[in-house]
């Protein structure tokens, strides 16, 4: 058909509804993505024809000095935050190690949790054994502030990379 390329190379569609497909056979494509994260990646462009070459442009690593974020854990576990507020699977990893140094139990309930998308959500329930309360429907921190059901004087944990856009806090 007409929104059909060479035979073997795929099919773009101009139907906004309907997936774009495309090989990519014989390419050498860069992965970016951390170490920890590039695998998934790799293995989609793999099916795709590509071949991929990693080349970590981000190291995830827990904060130097993490007082700040043990101190607002425990707080957490003390029923002191409404809510948790998670933007990132990497956060999740990270707040889950803390909670395994300090031996805690972040499941007594005293707070609800949110997450930017399903991957973050996933990573709740699987690494901190907590059921997310909200997702919003676009996985973007706009979308994340707007759909949040928080009213003044609710108290929100929001624990962040060092280079996260500052949009949710913000708001």
């Amino acid at each position: 058909d007409a929104c059909s390329r060479r035979s073997g190379q795929g099919r773009k569609s101009i139907d906004g509804d309907a997936a774009i497909t495309m090989t990519l056979n014989g390419k050498t494509i860069v992965n970016t993505r951390a170490t920890h994260q590039a695998e998934e990646m790799n293995t989609l462009l793999r099916s795709r024809g590509a071949i991929p070459v990693d080349y970590p442009s981000i190291a995830i690593a827990s904060p130097q000095d993490s007082t700040l974020l043990d101190t607002s854990l425990v707080a957490l576990e003390d029923g002191q935050f409404d809510w948790l507020v998670l933007t990132s699977a990497n956060t999740v990893l990270a707040i889950a190690d803390r909670v395994q140094v300090l031996r805690l139990r972040l499941t007594k309930k005293l707070f609800r949790t949110a997450a930017i998308g399903p991957t973050t959500a996933e990573a709740v329930r699987t690494r901190l054994g907590l059921e997310v309360f909200t997702l919003p429907p676009q996985f973007i921190v706009e979308s994340l502030a707007e759909h949040l059901p928080v009213k003044t004087g609710t108290r929100i944990l929001l624990p962040e990379s060092a280079i996260a856009r500052p949009t949710l806090a913000d708001r």
